[in-house]
């Protein structure tokens, strides 16, 4: 059909197309959570941030929490006899994906990034200026565990690559369990150099970071995972979709010394924007509906004939996604 009547058939279409509309979804945000206890697993170098955010967002929505912090091996090993829980933040991706290959983590999020560097009181009073220098007799050297936290397991890897990871695991004098408990007992005294994590170094006075090239290409990734055995993974997904929005936990974050990623603005509920063919409608309608619920979402949806689809996305803003027929 050409002319006149033709484009008026098309204008009605579209026109009808924008009124053909659903809007479904979660309603709920997290002041509908206020009074409930989630359960988190923390690395212990990332306390501080964490219990700041954990603050603010319980002071907001009245959500409570209860954490155990640990090395990220430790609390591993607890997830695995414990199978229970909400959130798991690692120090390192490592033991994210040794979390999930178990079944323990049903899906991530990026919160920072970090990197190695060697600890030395205030000054270097030792002039230490690598990690060569850690081999000196007279230096009282510390090392996190590898296995148990993260920033050994990192440690271990980085020097096995230059070949002197043998020689600085004899010179140790103490492996301890977690990066605090080293970075604790240098500002204490008892310590002249560790290695830790440069956000460490950042969050504990009196210390400062010496940079070596063993360390230079390995920044460790700080993610968080929503546990599969989550008595209430829609509130724990909000609270993860906090920790990790960059003008929320970002923010913190890069006050405690870390290299926030990047990720969505915090919204309470978030809106999605779906653009589906009306054909499929029937089968896909309690999916989209347990998805909503499931991520605590608004999912707004426009079922229609593809070609009118396709018209309204050139006519306005693009959806977040688009459910073709064909």
């Amino acid at each position: 059909m050409k002319g006149p009547g033709a484009f008026l058939l098309l204008s009605a279409s579209v026109l009808l197309g924008g009124l053909w509309y659903s809007q479904c979804g979660s309603e709920r945000g997290p002041r509908d959570d206020a009074g409930g206890t989630l359960t988190l697993y923390v690395a212990a170098g990332i306390r501080r941030p964490v219990e700041a955010l954990l603050r603010e967002y319980e002071q907001a929505y009245g959500v409570r929490t209860q954490v155990q912090y640990a090395g990220s091996g430790t609390l591993l090993a607890n997830l695995e006899v414990a199978r229970k829980g909400d959130l798991y933040i690692a120090a390192d991706e490592s033991f994210i994906l040794r979390a999930r290959s178990k079944g323990l983590v049903a899906e991530t999020l990026p919160l920072a990034s970090q990197h190695p560097v060697i600890a030395v009181p205030l000054g270097n009073p030792l002039g230490i200026r690598g990690v060569r220098d850690l081999l000196a007799a007279d230096v009282r050297l510390g090392l996190a565990q590898p296995g148990a936290a993260a920033v050994g397991t990192a440690t271990r890897e980085a020097l096995q690559k230059v070949g002197l990871w043998e020689d600085v695991r004899a010179a140790a004098r103490v492996l301890k369990p977690t990066v605090m408990d080293l970075a604790n007992d240098l500002a204490l005294g008892s310590l002249d150099a560790a290695i830790l994590w440069d956000s460490t170094v950042g969050q504990v006075p009196g210390l400062q970071a010496v940079e070596d090239d063993a360390f230079a290409g390995y920044r460790s990734a700080v993610l968080l995972g929503i546990l599969t055995h989550s008595s209430n993974p829609t509130a724990a997904l909000r609270l993860a979709r906090y920790l990790s929005a960059p003008d929320r936990g970002g923010v913190i974050f890069r006050s405690h010394g870390f290299q926030p990623c990047e990720g969505d603005p915090w919204a309470e509920v978030p809106v999605l924007d779906l653009f589906c063919g009306a054909m499929l409608r029937v089968a896909i309608e309690g999916t989209l509906d347990a998805f909503a619920q499931r991520e605590g979402a608004e999912l707004r949806r426009t079922y229609n004939r593809c070609w009118i689809l396709v018209a309204q996305v050139n006519s306005r803003a693009p959806p977040h996604a688009r459910f073709a027929c064909d």
